[in-house]
Formats: C-alpha cells, sequence, structure tokens
C-alpha cells in the first residue's frame, strides 16, 4: 500500500494548481502533495508542535 503525500497550506489568493506547479520547479514528483488543503490556521498541540490528527 503506498502512502499518499498531502499538505495544509495557509493561505489565499493562491490555487492547488500554482503550487504544484511552484514545486515542480524544486522537487521530484514524488515529493509533490497529491491532496492540498487550504486552513485558516496550522493546528497545534499545547506544547506548540504540529497536530498530526
Amino acid at each position: 500500500m503506498e502512502n499518499i503525500l498531502c499538505a495544509e497550506v495557509v493561505c489565499s489568493g493562491v490555487t492547488d494548481k500554482e503550487i504544484r506547479a511552484f514545486l515542480k520547479n524544486y522537487l521530484p514528483d514524488y515529493k509533490i502533495p497529491r491532496i492540498i488543503k487550504f486552513v485558516s490556521e496550522i493546528a497545534t498541540t499545547a506544547t506548540g508542535k504540529k497536530s498530526r490528527v
């Protein structure tokens, strides 16, 4: 079973296609997220680390 790379992005005014096109210049294809989720803020734990929920 393969893993699917996902990304949470805090940004407005850009599309997931624009983000993928930008990343294509810097990353190999297998490192570009297949799912890009736009959020208002990144969830963190009580200690300030990114929540992995």
